[in-house]
């Protein structure tokens, strides 16, 4: 009875540690599994703010676009804009003397940089949020553009409905890409176009 006691011993010990090592193995799991979850929720974070930044940006762009074509000039200087917004950093003058690039780029799209892009030589720049850099080029697409519209009345998010109106008789037609370069090598684009009706 002796040897049988020993031997249940000797069993139930190993019973015991394979318990353990079970147990350990799938705390060293749970805990593994909860970091990846915590990486992917983080990035997935830092994707919807790229995203969300680079919808900032348009809106931004639209605001840039119709005071450049109001003043006929650079907008930085008399507008005031912040810092963190950089209108068209090139400081060269485009192909028509008299005009900086920027604002030719706007009226007829041409000027020294018509090629250049959000990623290369962008048109607007902004390095405000979170850090979050937004490259914003504007070119324009068409000028005499009729489209058809009314006045709009904003309700609920983002909904719109018909209040009356004719729309624009013509207009110029802007492509807005905007692209937004976040922390760890988070990345958005966001392509709109803007109507400017004068």
């Amino acid at each position: 009875m002796d040897q049988s006691y020993k031997n249940e011993k000797g069993i139930a010990l190993l019973i015991v540690i394979s318990m353990i090592a079970l147990v350990t193995g799938l705390m060293v799991m749970v805990l593994d599994i909860s970091g990846t979850e915590r990486t992917l929720s983080s990035s997935n974070q830092r994707t919807i703010q790229s995203f969300h930044a680079a919808g900032g940006g348009n809106e931004i762009s639209n605001k840039v676009i119709k005071d450049t074509l109001q003043l006929n000039a650079h907008p930085a200087t008399p507008k005031g804009y912040p810092g963190t917004i950089v209108v068209d950093p090139s400081t060269a003058g485009g192909s028509n003397a008299t005009l900086l690039d920027f604002l030719e780029e706007l009226k007829t799209g041409g000027g020294a940089l018509r090629n250049d892009t959000a990623m290369g030589s962008p048109d607007l720049i902004v390095t405000a949020l979170n850090n979050q850099t937004i490259q914003v080029d504007i070119d324009y697409e068409a000028g005499g553009v009729m489209l058809p519209g009314s006045e709009l009345e904003e309700f609920a998010i983002g909904h719109h409905k018909k209040v009356g109106g004719t729309g624009c008789a013509s207009g110029t037609l802007y492509s807005v890409d905007t692209v937004s370069l976040g922390p760890i090598k988070t990345k958005s684009n966001v392509t709109t176009a803007y109507f400017d009706c004068p």
